[in-house]
């Protein structure tokens, strides 16, 4: 059996130290940590995108908080030995 220990830090500020246990865990965390770093990627892309569109700051400023909610996030996932 396979036991992960993380911390998760959600944006209100709490934080909650959560423990699973086996295989079908570890993939969901496996595939939640994977949609993170394409959420980011894609993120990251738009912001390059929009360099070279005339807009309004407010949707790079959006986009930036969802890639530093995100990359928090993936630091949740760090597994404790």
């Amino acid at each position: 059996m396979i036991t992960i220990h993380r911390v998760l830090r959600p944006t209100f500020g709490k934080v909650a130290i959560v423990q699973t246990d086996g295989v079908d865990d570890v993939i969901a965390l496996s595939k939640a940590r994977s949609m993170l770093i394409v959420l980011v990627a894609t993120c990251e892309q738009a912001l390059t995108s929009l360099e070279h569109v005339a807009h309004d700051g407010e949707l790079d400023d959006e986009i930036a908080a969802v890639i530093e909610r995100s990359r928090g996030q993936l630091r949740s996932f760090e597994v404790a030995p």
